[in-house]
């Protein structure tokens, strides 16, 4: 009898034992599941200022405004709001001018399909007008940015919407670079320039 209580002892051993990490294993799978899902969702995000680049000395001050009402979809945040609009740009400027520098304009995707939008899948964008006094030095950015997740970290992107215009540029830090679009790992965000360089 000893020998036979001995004999399945064990197997009922190894039977909780199995259990327990099956229970383990279900909670952790549970656990990476809905961490990936928050991953996924979180919309890129980061803030632009909308620049000049003088290559010589502006001839007279230059009144500008900026305007975000232009057509948008799958954001959250984009527009200007409540920020200063009108900038002037005093006479004799040259290279970079930063019109909103102290005030950066927020954006942020929404990469997620909620009240009947498609978000998770449509393409994410917004326009940005900036009007000048003088008609030669105003300027549209058609702009438009994707998120990246855990399997591809370093894919959040802005970039423009359409052809790359030929004199914008996005860059990041104070200084002009040829660039049109610019990538950054998904948990960060990024403060971006959208550079325009007048021929004039």
């Amino acid at each position: 009898m000893v020998s036979v209580e001995g004999m399945y002892m064990k197997p009922r051993c190894n039977i909780g034992l199995n259990a327990k990490r099956m229970f383990w294993l279900a909670l952790s799978l549970i656990g990476l599941a809905t961490f990936h899902s928050t991953l996924v969702m979180a919309g890129a995000d980061g803030d632009y200022i909308m620049t000049y680049y003088f290559d010589s000395p502006l001839a007279k001050d230059l009144k500008v405004d900026i305007s975000t009402g232009g057509d948008h979809h799958c954001m959250y945040h984009y527009a200007i709001g409540s920020r200063q609009k009108t900038y002037t740009i005093p006479k004799g400027t040259i290279g970079l001018f930063e019109l909103n520098k102290k005030q950066p304009i927020h954006f942020e995707v929404k990469s997620s399909s909620t009240g009947g939008d498609v978000c998770a899948t449509d393409p994410s964008y917004w326009h940005v007008e900036v009007k000048a006094d003088d008609s030669r030095y105003s300027f549209t950015s058609a702009l438009k940015a994707k998120s990246g997740n855990f399997f591809r970290p370093n894919s959040n992107e802005i970039e423009f919407k359409g052809d790359d215009p030929a004199n914008q540029f996005i860059c990041v830090g104070r200084s002009l670079c040829s660039s049109k679009s610019y990538s950054y790992h998904y948990t960060n965000s990024a403060t971006v320039h959208i550079i325009y360089r007048p021929t004039y």
